[in-house]
């Protein structure tokens, strides 16, 4: 990894209904810290995160993607997850290892269904959210922008405040003003740091008798504090406002996620099962594994989250799950579609390990003399049902394996044999969740299956009178 620190990293969540431009916000960040030379674009397939096939004929997001990015000394591991309702498993494996979770709303279409479940997913996973309004250079001039944050707080149910401000909206938006956090305003600004400062000064009592009393503002360092309170416990949600494609207010909003967004030692903590926190500062090493990828070439690589110590390529962990002992040979930053070797990684780091067959998704590393047991994901129940039987019954041995690797992709995706009908039924989010996941599953074992609706078991019952002596 590249030379930082806990305190150095931002793990970010871009989250958001499909078409809000999640994925040209992971690129434009990594344009902009240097890391590609010139932007992909969605429409012809060349972004670095929607690199899978099924993505680029769809040209939205299936899966979760990770991105890394160094900028002035933050290292931002962005996690680029899919916006359709039918992929939120993949949604929750995102939010697995990030503290934030960044919430895309385009001003041309309001807030969506699938952006509110999936913005309410991240609220019960405790992890600190704002928001990032897209599509102001396609909107209506005449957009009242306050009026558009007022409304969206209250679908949200929550405080919503502006803290880039967009030079115009319309086909004229170029730039963005982050408001001052401290110091004296002018202008327009002016008011919008009045709004921020009573807001921010609520969640501290001493800084709120000062402002209100004294008329003495927080200072800037003082004020960066008291938003990145306000913002873990929920009471404010900043708005921030881009253009992925043109770069307008994306420098913005790294420079406020590198002042005031939670780094690991902030939290949220990961929680064991027995609902004790561990810090990234906890005695041992401890670490979570929060998303799998089959990869046609690597094979199995399982991305985790370092929760607490650091790990070294080599080192021998428990596997919590099985009780047994695991060597990481080889650790990985993930790139999209490309991997780097690294040889360490320190706690809130974002790795990958290959090669671990016995590794699933939610299971827990930990060095022997300090073990932990870490709750497994938050991931929404399945919905929607489909028996499946294999075509050619000499391909029901590489059915089960392809089923019991896309379980191990698809947190929410789950196989079972019913006992009373004896049918083979598969389990996801939505009809079209199970039919990604049985298409990939053709694609890459070559196994085809003929879907059907779940028979229901009838049971038996009393059906006729009858005596009985005992």
């Amino acid at each position: 990894m590249s030379n930082h620190t806990t305190a150095d990293i931002r793990n970010i969540a871009l989250i958001g209904g499909s078409g809000t431009g999640k994925t040209s916000l992971g690129e434009a960040i990594l344009h902009t810290a240097g890391e590609i030379e010139r932007l992909g674009n969605i429409g012809d397939g060349t972004t670095v995160s929607d690199f899978d096939e099924e993505e680029k004929a769809k040209t939205h997001s299936v899966r979760c993607s990770v991105l890394h990015a160094d900028h002035k000394g933050i290292h931002y591991s962005l996690l680029d997850t899919p916006g359709y309702p039918d992929f939120v498993g993949e949604a929750a494996s995102g939010m697995g290892g990030a503290e934030a979770a960044a919430l895309h709303v385009s001003v041309t279409q309001n807030l969506t269904f699938p952006g509110h479940k999936i913005w309410d997913l991240a609220g019960k996973a405790e992890r600190t959210r704002c928001v990032v309004l897209t599509h102001i250079d396609q909107a209506d001039p005449e957009t009242d922008l306050s009026l558009f944050i007022e409304e969206l707080g209250e679908s949200l149910g929550a405080r919503c405040v502006l803290v880039s401000v967009p030079d115009s909206v319309g086909e004229s938006f170029s730039s963005v003003s982050l408001v001052p956090l401290g110091g004296k305003a002018e202008g327009d600004l002016a008011a919008l740091q009045e709004s921020l400062t009573e807001a921010i000064v609520e969640i501290d009592d001493e800084a709120m008798t000062r402002f209100l009393e004294e008329d003495s503002p927080p200072s800037g360092a003082e004020a960066e504090a008291l938003l990145n309170r306000s913002m873990k416990a929920g009471e404010l949600v900043p708005v921030l406002c881009v253009n992925p494609l043109t770069g307008a207010g994306v420098p913005e909003l790294l420079d406020l996620a590198k002042r005031v967004f939670p780094s690991p030692l902030d939290g949220p903590f990961y929680k064991t099962t027995e609902g004790e926190a561990v810090s990234p500062e906890a005695e041992g090493t401890s670490a979570f594994v929060f998303k799998t990828v089959i990869d046609p070439y690597v094979g199995k690589l399982c991305i985790l989250r370092v929760v607490s110590g650091q790990i070294t390529a080599g080192d021998h962990l428990k596997l919590a799950r099985t009780g047994k002992s695991v060597k990481l040979g080889h650790l990985e930053v993930v790139q999209g579609k490309d991997h780097k070797e690294v040889h360490e990684a320190v706690a809130g780091d974002i790795v990958a390990v290959t090669k671990i067959d016995d590794l699933e998704t939610s299971d827990t590393l930990s060095d022997p003399a300090h073990e932990r047991v870490l709750a497994d994901l938050i991931v929404p129940k399945p919905m929607a049902s489909r028996s499946i039987e294999a075509l050619d019954h000499g391909d029901e041995l590489k059915l089960s394996t392809g089923l019991r690797r896309a379980v191990s992709e698809s947190p929410a995706f789950h196989y079972e044999r019913n006992d009373d009908t004896g049918e083979l039924v598969v389990h996801g989010t939505s009809i079209m969740h199970i039919e990604s996941e049985l298409k990939r599953l053709k694609e890459r074992s070559g196994v085809e299956v003929k879907i059907g609706i779940p028979r229901v078991a009838l049971q038996e019952t009393i059906n006729a009178k009858s005596d009985g002596h005992h």
